[in-house]
């Protein structure tokens, strides 16, 4: 009655394909699905950062598509500070202090960095600071953080990977290291 979904460790209810599907049993099975999936965040940290995984998201007063949209990110990558959580809905603070609620589905576990600061940020070959420069890049830039160590973190821009100075980004807690 249930099977595992390939590459996940979330379960999700599935029905005999000689039954009839209708619309109240679909409804049940998005239900069941979106309580595991729900379960299986519960374990996760609180506070913790995730990433949008849409260009195109909404940041809702309440935890319901019934509750008017406060913001509208076109960010895919964008970190987010999950605070809390309620059901498939999760409490989020962005990098400017707006809060609000998001649906589970539009936001992703990968680890999303924004560059911060009025000036370019250099990416270096290494962790210390004194590593050749390969690049800059500007502020407001995102991209995806591959490990963080107590000094920088490395990340990758696309198509530029590199370390940056962990403190001209958000998108990592001041002591976290992974």
């Amino acid at each position: 009655m249930f099977k595992k979904r390939p590459g996940k460790k979330k379960y999700c209810l599935s029905l005999p394909v000689l039954h009839v599907v209708t619309i109240s049993s679909a409804l049940f099975v998005n239900t069941v699905c979106a309580a595991s999936e729900a379960l299986v965040d519960a374990e996760l940290e609180q506070p913790r950062f995730v990433s949008l995984r849409s260009d195109l998201v909404n940041m809702r007063e309440g935890p319901s598509t019934e509750h008017g949209v406060k913001w509208i990110y076109h960010r895919q990558g964008l970190p987010m500070q999950v605070l809390t959580e309620y059901d498939v809905w999760r409490r989020v603070r962005d990098m400017d202090g707006e809060i609000g609620w998001i649906h589970v589905s539009l936001l992703s576990n990968e680890r999303g960095a924004l560059v911060i600061g009025n000036d370019y940020v250099e990416i270096r070959t290494g962790e210390e600071l004194n590593a050749p420069i390969i690049a800059q890049v500007e502020a407001g830039v995102v991209g995806q953080i591959e490990s963080c160590g107590p000094i920088s973190c490395r990340i990758n821009f696309a198509e530029l990977e590199g370390w940056v100075d962990r403190t001209r980004i958000w998108g990592v807690y001041v002591d976290e290291q992974f």
